[in-house]
């Protein structure tokens, strides 16, 4: 099969026209839309979590105040994170002035002293050596040549840093790729952006066989012009499984860490079966870390994790921790309950500005700890005593398949309700 026959890359030329075509693209659909409101983080924020989401509990890898670049921030995703690492500095690039001006805006309201914006193509970047954290969201997959983006972000982290990368899961994208493709043939390949989004409309409201495509275009009805161009009729996408991106990677001096846990897949995260078979569950359990992964990709199709993870260069002074030996570290550690308090900035639908609410909140949430084995673990954290001990107390045999989703749950930025005493 042709990458043509795969992948929506019917207008590929060169990164810089690809760029253009991105910037023209997000000017019109600024992504993502405003959020309702952004939580405020005080002192070192989420600093010690994000080290422990990736496995590192007795010394941090990355500093309270990193350097950090958010590539291709998109409209807020420089704010969040800029509000959740106060004390780091964060630089949010991106080719879309829109995308900026919205960013810029927010920016100003919430007054960050700590967020620095610039329209530039991660393409055109030069930065070498210099990003403790390196933040790349939804990003590299719209580009011509998404090796060579990569690339980009490989030079730019540091030997001791850590890259968070997301890329479409293929098995999720074969719907949304055909509808694009579609779009394109039925709109002769038009630039004009109005016009594909008629055409995306009349489809979701005319397509008339009750199939699985009439179920996908369903959920578009009503959303926003921004998500519904995003799926439909973005201009370049290719997508991926752990092994096609694993290849990458390699071509890019990067290897995978570990998968990172978020905010679009926290309810079905898992990238580990258990096949209730102890033959399977052998030769499953034996596969190293990459290939274990692709075995979940395969088998669980359209209802495996996002491809997010956390990544290091491969010439990294920190020697790669499988999950294994990462969830032995987790057992041999003391954890103690995390809480603080944020501030919350409210959006004002008449005014469009956040305003600051009075009242703190506690954070996190107990209430949104939604599996029970994770919740009866952080009821018992004692901060005396290592998890292996607490494990031992509530008669939890300490296999990997539950240790580790213990871990992702209590211990990752998207759920951080314990952090490692260091």
């Amino acid at each position: 099969m042709k990458n043509s026959d795969q992948f929506n890359i019917e207008v590929l030329k060169r990164n810089e026209d690809v760029d253009e075509i991105n910037k023209e693209f997000y000017s019109k659909f600024s992504y993502p839309w405003k959020p309702i409101s952004f939580q405020s983080f005080p002192d070192i924020g989420l600093s010690n979590i994000l080290n422990n989401d990736f496995g590192y509990y007795e010394k941090p890898r990355i500093p309270q105040n990193a350097k950090i670049w958010v590539a291709g921030c998109g409209t807020n995703q420089a704010i969040i994170t800029a509000l959740r690492y106060p004390k780091s500095q964060i630089i949010g690039t991106d080719v879309s002035s829109g995308s900026l001006h919205i960013c810029q805006e927010t920016s100003s309201n919430l007054n960050l002293k700590n967020l620095t914006l610039l329209e530039k193509s991660i393409n055109d970047s030069n930065f070498e050596n210099e990003f403790d954290y390196i933040i790349c969201t939804g990003v590299v997959h719209h580009n011509a040549d998404p090796s060579f983006t990569l690339g980009k972000l490989s030079k730019a982290l540091k030997n001791e840093g850590v890259l968070e990368l997301m890329v479409y899961n293929y098995y999720h994208r074969i719907l949304t790729t055909a509808t694009q493709k579609a779009i394109g043939y039925l709109t002769n390949s038009t630039k004009d952006l109005s016009y594909k989004f008629e055409m995306a409309n009349k489809l979701i409201e005319k397509y008339p066989y009750k199939n699985i495509m009439f179920g996908f275009l369903q959920y578009f009805k009503g959303v926003s012009e921004a998500e519904l161009a995003d799926a439909l009729f973005q201009p370049v996408e290719y997508s991926y499984t752990v092994e096609s991106l694993n290849i990458m990677l390699n071509n890019c001096n990067l290897e995978y860490l570990l998968p990172c846990k978020n905010q679009f897949n926290s309810n079905n995260f898992n990238w580990n079966i258990n096949f209730n078979d102890s033959y399977l569950d052998k030769c499953y359990s034996e596969l190293p870390d990459a290939e274990r992964w692709q075995v979940t990709n395969l088998l669980n199709v359209n209802d495996s994790p996002l491809l997010w993870f956390y990544l290091q260069r491969q010439d990294s002074i920190h020697k790669r921790k499988s999950e294994k030996d990462v969830c032995r570290e987790f057992l041999g550690t003391k954890f103690e309950k995390f809480s603080t308090l944020t501030s919350n900035f409210l959006l004002n639908a008449s005014t469009g500005q956040y305003q600051l609410k009075s009242d703190s909140l506690s954070f996190p949430s107990i209430n949104n700890l939604t599996d029970q084995l994770s919740k009866t673990v952080y009821m018992a954290i004692d901060p005396v005593v290592t998890m292996r001990v607490i494990l031992e107390r509530l008669k939890i045999r300490p296999s990997f398949d539950n240790v580790n989703r213990i871990r992702t749950n209590l211990t990752s930025v998207a759920s951080p309700y314990i952090s490692a005493i260091n």
